[in-house]
């Protein structure tokens, strides 16, 4: 199937996420004079009556001329593309329309041309033949970038492959850019205030899919979709979104690359509950004054996931949704976690010299719903009010949670704060008294931790008698549970 389309759902989706941006009407020609259409609705674009000139002396096509096609007093038009042709810049201004045919666009810019913008569609416009993409403008990092622009809420469909004449990427401003099929091209997708819906894992080649501005959306469609494109900023130096969704759930298969400095932040939302993992971990990209920029989580009844190496700096806050720390980390600025935020996971926070790890409120799960785990904390815990510790045992004898600190456990004044007992699948204690350290702290623990905390047990374990209490101990804080 040539062509992926977007569901009800995604359209939906779309209409709602998409920014209104208003922006000044670029020039879309330069060189030689752009050529017009004249061919109606249904043409050849090899037509030689298809297109005129300002001056009118044009018999036909010129290959590497830019084109406008203006509109046409309503309704679709289709152009048949019989064979490969070269074109500097396309201007598509009215109509919605549609590339079709045995043939193939080559979009040519000149280096350093301006305005290198190769494509522009103010309406939607399908494109069903394959495109190739030589030269433009040397940007992010000294690669080549083609200019495509898009229009408020309109789409702009590549269901073809996208190949390279030399390495080269696409920069795409305003407007929605779907991708449906394998592409070959290696430069990356380089997004201004727009959207990028990947209907294939490899929609977008294999380079890097930068959020060059302060807003952008990634969509999946079709299904859940894991990527080998490195999601990455710009050089930031305040907040920036990224916006995360679609129609399933989103992995990064390679690095995610963070560059920046402080106060800037990114700023992660993950719409419709779903989970983006971060499988290769997060990277820091050197350079200038870096301190690399912090994250933040803003997704109520979605997932972030971390793995392996987490190398930014910044600080990072749990404001909404469940991010599961199953990396590493080094020399970070400070956690805090926030309701309704979770914690969850079997990672390690590293944490610079007096920084700390603030569990303000929200809660900590350590594996995760129905999982056993630890989460190891190198710096100090503090504890908030409001603050909510989902505990599970397992079916071996001291499998429990744990929150494990190098530093020390702090309780913000007048903190209560309290333990929800669960069991994973299948668990049963034997009757008797069993206990288990549900944090511990090596630089020490405050007398009245465990008596400013409360016990509540999962209503199906109440109901088999279990019962249970806090009890201090040196550099630990035990949970005792009870039995019948």
């Amino acid at each position: 199937m040539d062509s992926l389309p977007l569901s009800k759902s995604l359209r939906k989706l779309l209409a709602l996420i998409v920014p209104a941006i208003a922006f000044a009407l670029l020039p879309a020609a330069y060189g030689q004079a752009p050529l017009k259409w004249q061919g109606g609705a249904e043409g050849s674009w090899n037509d030689d009556s298809a297109w005129i000139s300002d001056t009118g002396d044009v018999s036909g096509w010129i290959e590497g001329s830019a084109a406008i096609l203006p509109g046409l007093g309503g309704g679709d038009f289709t152009i048949d593309v019989p064979s490969k042709f070269t074109a500097s810049s396309i201007w598509f201004q009215k109509n919605p329309a549609t590339l079709q045919g045995a043939g193939s666009l080559l979009l040519k810019v000149d280096p350093g041309a301006k305005p290198a913008q190769a494509l522009r569609s103010d309406s939607p416009l399908t494109v069903d033949i394959p495109v190739q993409l030589d030269g433009g403008l040397l940007e992010h990092g000294g690669q080549w970038q083609t200019w495509m622009t898009g229009s408020k809420d309109k789409l702009l469909t590549i269901n073809k492959e996208i190949s390279e004449v030399q390495p080269t990427g696409i920069s795409f401003a305003f407007g929605t850019l779907v991708l449906n099929v394998p592409s070959s091209f290696s430069g990356g997708v380089a997004l201004n205030n727009s959207i990028v819906v990947l209907g294939n894992d490899s929609g977008a080649g294999s380079g890097p899919i930068v959020m060059a501005s302060q807003s952008n959306t990634l969509l999946a469609a079709g299904g859940d979709r894991t990527i080998k494109n490195a999601l990455s900023t710009t050089w930031i130096s305040a907040e920036v979104k990224w916006t995360i969704g679609g129609e399933g759930n989103l992995t990064v298969a390679v690095p995610v690359r963070f560059q920046g400095k402080e106060p800037a932040c990114v700023s992660i939302e993950i719409l419709d509950g779903r989970t983006l993992t971060f499988a290769a971990g997060i990277s820091r990209v050197e350079g200038r004054d870096s301190v690399p920029p912090g994250l933040r989580l803003t997704s109520p009844g979605a997932t972030l996931v971390l793995e392996q190496e987490i190398a930014y700096t910044g600080p990072t806050t749990i404001e909404g949704g469940r991010l599961v720390m199953n990396g590493t980390s080094e020399a970070q600025k400070s956690w805090k976690l926030v309701s309704p935020g979770v914690l969850a996971g079997t990672g390690t926070i590293g944490l610079q010299e007096e920084e700390e790890c603030f569990l303000d409120s929200g809660s900590l799960s350590p594996g995760g719903d129905g999982s056993v785990g630890t989460i190891n904390v190198h710096g100090d815990l503090r504890i908030g009010a409001g603050f909510s510790y989902l505990w599970n045992f397992g079916s071996a004898a001291d499998a429990g949670d744990c929150l494990v600190s190098l530093g020390r456990l702090k309780m913000e004044p007048g903190t209560q704060w309290k333990v929800i007992v669960s069991a994973t699948a299948g668990a049963a204690l034997a009757s008797g008294t069993h206990r288990w350290p549900v944090i511990t702290a090596q630089g020490g623990v405050p007398e009245d931790a465990a008596k400013s905390g409360a016990v509540e047990i999962d209503p199906a374990l109440a109901s088999r008698g279990y019962s249970g209490h806090l009890e201090a101990a040196e550099g630990r804080i035990d949970l005792v549970l009870n039995a019948n």
